[in-house]
């Protein structure tokens, strides 16, 4: 069974959530979860208001694909997460409130692996260009209520996965990108579109200061999700964001939490 569990968040109500809905395979369905925090594992109580957290990565996060017809690498082990807070939340495909996350998830230093000869920048909403190796996603909404409807019964994988999309209200677009170099065979902007999951580290239930989630090809998936870097090409994000209530936001450090 791997019910969804999340420990984290990043990245309102959605009029979306039919789109993760939509891209999801009928292996995956939403589980009414919610989330809990509070200073030792024991001690959680629903989380009554807005928390604020933060993100960073463990290990290298890559995005890697085909664009036309060249194999690309980005690759960047800095993150962070853009006014981030996790909520309990009344969506519309849903009875009762749900565990949700809000923000934007900054990238740092990013480098083009492949091809050579090319640099990688991000692109606004507005059209602006971000600084060289710096990607910003547009707004997102996090739900981490989704379970694996086909091994529900199993009871082996509790686990629970985490959907990431744009923000309802927002454009379909998770980030802009802009390949730059005289030399670059992919030079231009192009749009990363579609839907992302990424699967808890930790069970379901299970309270921690740390809450990793990983992202993979084999728990896009298992989901039916897929992610593309211009109209038709899938993309593959690999790597480990590692997900933590802000202490300064809080008040007297780290709190423990998570989905159940």
């Amino acid at each position: 069974m791997s019910i969804k569990k999340l420990g984290a968040v990043l990245v309102a109500a959605l009029a979306i959530a039919a789109l993760g809905a939509s891209s999801a395979s009928a292996a995956v369905e939403t589980s009414p979860v919610q989330w809990y925090t509070g200073a030792t594992a024991g001690t959680v109580a629903t989380l009554t208001e807005d928390t604020a957290v933060t993100a960073r990565s463990s290990g290298a996060a890559t995005l890697t694909g085909i664009l036309n017809g060249q194999a690309y690498e980005l690759s960047t082990s800095t993150i962070e997460c853009l006014n981030c807070k996790i909520t309990n939340e009344e969506v519309t495909s849903t009875a009762g409130k749900v565990a949700i996350g809000k923000g934007e998830i900054k990238f740092s230093s990013v480098s083009v692996l492949k091809p050579s000869g090319c640099t990688v920048n991000g692109i606004t909403s507005g059209g602006a260009s971000e600084a060289t190796g710096i990607v910003t996603t547009r707004p997102l909404t996090v739900h981490a209520d989704w379970m694996d409807n086909e091994k529900k019964e199993e009871k082996t994988n509790k686990k629970g996965f985490i959907n990431f999309f744009p923000t309802a209200g927002a454009t379909t677009v998770f980030a802009g990108l802009q390949f730059v170099g005289a030399s670059c065979p992919i030079a231009g902007k192009f749009n990363v579109t579609g839907t992302l999951y990424g699967e808890s580290s930790n069970e379901t239930g299970v309270m921690s200061k740390e809450q990793p989630v990983n992202f993979s090809a084999a728990i896009q998936s298992t989901t039916g999700a897929s992610l593309k870097l211009g109209p038709t090409n899938v993309t593959t994000l690999t790597g480990t964001g590692i997900f933590e209530t802000d202490e300064e936001k809080v008040g007297g450090g780290k709190k423990f939490f998570g989905v159940k």
